[in-house]
């Protein structure tokens, strides 16, 4: 597993990046540098996940429940996204027994 990201990670939105439906994907700003970042299907799904705090394995059931893929590859797949939106602080964490 990546580090930093374990069965306890639970992730959420940051307060910093706001989102808007635009043409058929989401366009997130980053209030802080301004810059703007762009999800379309799954990320999209994912980002609207994220609306409430959720466990790495909440969201594999959400993305598998909504899309046909395997378990395997959904977790390495939603890791990667995770990390990128984590790297552009998009994304906060925080350990599920509050540390």
């Amino acid at each position: 597993m990546t580090p930093g990201i374990t069965d306890v990670t639970q992730f959420r939105r940051s307060s910093c990046g706001v989102s808007a439906a635009v043409g058929g994907e989401t366009v997130i700003l980053d209030q802080r540098s301004g810059s703007y970042f762009s999800v379309s299907d799954v990320g999209e799904f994912i980002w609207n996940e994220l609306q409430t705090p959720r466990s790495l394995d909440d969201l594999v059931r959400a993305v598998m429940a909504e899309y046909d893929i395997d378990t395997q590859r959904c977790r390495q797949d939603l890791i990667r996204f995770l990390d990128s939106m984590l790297a552009q602080g998009l994304m906060e964490t925080r350990d599920i027994d509050g540390s």
